[in-house]
């Protein structure tokens, strides 16, 4: 009977150490496991949650910066404008068979065109210095053409150099006033 008392205790408790070990911490692992994972899972819903709230305030932030953008935009010169008319410029040249060795703004403009803030109304001029090589004829029709254009508004400049070594090539220097936007068809 004795052993009876001892047997029936030692097989609950190896019961209970095998109940503890196979049945208890995995199922107290997995529970911890899953309570960390549904903390985590709510600290996440919360941050999508307090985004939410600020999309509205985000998307008209960004409403007004592309608005104020565009705005300051539309009152800046485009580097694009002078450089189309470079092109256009070139293009003349060419079709005259002139050769353009120089295209200059003064910088003074082009920083000067940088600070200020242009009224929509009013257009915007540009001093353009060329220097050109070729012979006369062609440098009356390249100017005649010039002159016709809508982004002319008249000259400032205008001096022939001739060459020593070869009289029929001589050089041009041609300062005009342009307008800028579109070739001036704005205007």
């Amino acid at each position: 009977m004795k052993r009876f008392w001892i047997t029936y205790p030692v097989i609950a408790l190896v019961a209970s150490c095998l109940w503890f070990f196979t049945a208890y911490v995995p199922h107290h692992k997995d529970s911890r496991t899953t309570k960390g994972a549904l903390r985590e899972a709510e600290s996440q819903i919360n941050d999508f949650r307090q985004t939410i709230a600020q999309l509205p305030a985000i998307i008209e932030q960004r409403k007004d910066l592309l608005s104020r953008r565009d705005d300051l935009d539309s009152k800046l010169y485009a580097k694009e404008d002078v450089l189309e008319l470079f092109a256009e410029l070139e293009r003349q040249a060419s079709r005259w068979q002139i050769e353009v060795t120089e295209i200059t703004p003064p910088v003074e403009e082009l920083l000067y065109l940088n600070t200020i803030i242009a009224d929509s109304s009013m257009p915007q001029f540009l001093n353009i210095g060329m220097r050109l090589d070729g012979d006369y004829v062609s440098f009356g029709r390249f100017i005649q053409a010039v002159e016709k254009a809508d982004y002319f508004r008249g000259i400032n400049r205008c001096k022939m150099i001739g060459h020593a070594d070869d009289r029929t090539k001589i050089s041009l220097e041609l300062g005009f006033k342009a307008l800028l936007g579109n070739l001036g068809k704005e205007a």
